[in-house]
């Protein structure tokens, strides 16, 4: 199975997701609509996740992941347990949520950053949520190296260097960039 760690507004994600449906693939899919709502972990064994969706599965079911702009989302809501919001006046209640916002905060992070190294002891990935976007030359690599079918690519910074007589497409290495000249 598949798991992908995406944004859920992402044109590029929802042409993998047909095209994984086309291929009759599994897969999974957490973004900031479908969280994270449950995890329960053996840390010498198993790990289970469980989505906003009702979904639960194994970490070690999953073969490959694929990250694009997502990460690990979680509910990251807490009910205010600790004091009655009566004994505290506005100052300390607001100390107070800053304080638990900050722990829930770490503990998310170090959840999911012990997550993310179970995948990448175990689990062929592609992306990196700690680099936010993926990182095409790695991509277009790691894509050549498992078998898949990408494009002749060439990275020059000398236009001489490609000869005259090929069709090429150009594109941007990182985020392109769009220029406004005058009234258009």
């Amino acid at each position: 199975m598949i798991l992908l760690l995406v944004l859920s507004n992402d044109f590029t994600v929802h042409e993998i997701l047909n095209w994984l449906n086309y291929m009759k693939k599994k897969y999974i899919v957490i973004n900031e609509l479908n969280y994270i709502t449950d995890t329960k972990i053996l840390i010498d064994g198993e790990i289970c996740l469980t989505l906003r969706d009702g979904n639960s599965f194994k970490l070690s079911d999953i073969n490959s992941v694929f990250i694009r702009r997502g990460r690990f989302w979680f509910k990251n809501n807490l009910p205010y347990l600790y004091v009655e919001e009566k004994d505290l006046d506005k100052k300390d209640k607001n100390k107070i949520d800053t304080d638990i916002a900050k722990f829930i905060k770490n503990e998310l992070k170090t959840l999911e950053q012990y997550l993310m190294r179970v995948i990448k002891d175990k689990i062929t990935y592609i992306g990196d949520y700690n680099e936010g976007e993926n990182n095409k030359l790695t991509t277009l690599r790691i894509a050549n190296q498992v078998g898949l079918k990408i494009p002749k690519t060439f990275i020059t910074c000398n236009k001489k260097n490609v000869g005259i007589s090929e069709k090429l497409i150009t594109k941007a290495i990182k985020e392109g960039f769009n220029i406004t000249v005058g009234d258009m």
